[in-house]
């Protein structure tokens, strides 16, 4: 295959082993349009799988256990999140797994920030009776941990999807906006409570009549693939208020309210970008 061979959606969501949807909103890579058709370049893509290798860091067990950790000391309190938009309640392995993912995403952009520009970051894993309103709670300089001079949000999503997305508690409130705020994607399996569990689960299941036809299947515990996508300063973004774009960016049916999103591929993710706000801390 030549290294200038222009792809297809398809076969370029195929090559890069991602979903349609993430090239097609994400703008992480560009495009060139023939007529109606839009067609990817290799040599791009394989730059962009490159750069999604090395923005990513592989989160193990220890790590999954603090968040785990966190998530069900939240849920057992009685912390349980609704839907947006909805007054649903979120069930508990729902809920479980948004808080282990959100959690991941904090650890990730820690390590990444001490792994590539040598700071040290502390972030708040208390339990508080508000939602804590920053991510990065110190800073260490000069071994002193002191307060940052800036407010960082940190959003996860899983590892498929194109955009930030913040709700207006995220940005309008004074006490509870940032100054800038971090995506990550989280490669979370649908199954990690069971792959956690799996020990258990054979001693509890082996005698009982279905356990032959998916005692293969039951996965063990692999670390989780982190990525740190991007950054983005509030001030650049942007409100959207089409609820028909909102759900599909979503993927739901219907929506209530606006949010503020950015795409991937419109964030700020070079060395020199992350430098600025490393030093900005």
């Amino acid at each position: 295959m030549p290294d200038d061979e222009l792809l297809s959606v398809s076969r370029a969501a195929e090559y890069a082993n991602v979903p349609k949807t993430l090239l097609e909103n994400g703008e992480e890579v560009s495009q060139q349009v023939r007529g109606r058709r839009r067609y990817y370049s290799k040599v791009a893509l394989d730059e962009w799988i490159e750069t999604r290798k090395r923005r990513t860091i592989d989160l193990g067990k220890e790590d999954y256990a603090k968040c785990f950790d966190f998530a069900l000391a939240m849920y057992y309190r009685g912390y349980t999140a609704v839907d947006w938009g909805t007054s649903r309640k979120r069930e508990a392995g729902q809920s479980i797994t948004n808080w282990v993912r959100g959690q991941l995403g904090e650890i990730a952009v820690q390590k990444f920030l001490q792994r590539d520009f040598r700071k040290e970051v502390e972030l708040d894993f208390d339990l508080h009776d508000e939602i804590v309103p920053q991510d990065i709670i110190g800073v260490r300089e000069r071994g002193v941990m002191k307060q940052p001079r800036i407010k960082i949000g940190i959003k996860a999503t899983k590892f498929k999807n194109s955009f930030l997305i913040l709700s207006a508690a995220d940005v309008e409130p004074e006490n509870r906006k940032s100054d800038a705020y971090i995506l990550t994607r989280i490669n979370l399996p649908d199954d990690h409570l069971l792959r956690i569990s799996k020990p258990e689960l054979e001693k509890l299941l082996v005698n009982e009549r279905h356990f032959s036809t998916y005692k293969n299947k039951l996965s063990n515990f692999e670390p989780v693939p982190c990525e740190v996508v991007g950054f983005v300063y509030i001030r650049e973004l942007n409100r959207e208020d089409d609820p028909a774009r909102l759900a599909k960016i979503l993927g739901t049916r219907s929506v209530s309210g606006y949010r503020y999103i950015m795409a991937a591929g419109k964030m700020h993710n070079s060395t020199e970008d992350w430098q600025v706000l490393a030093n900005s801390l």
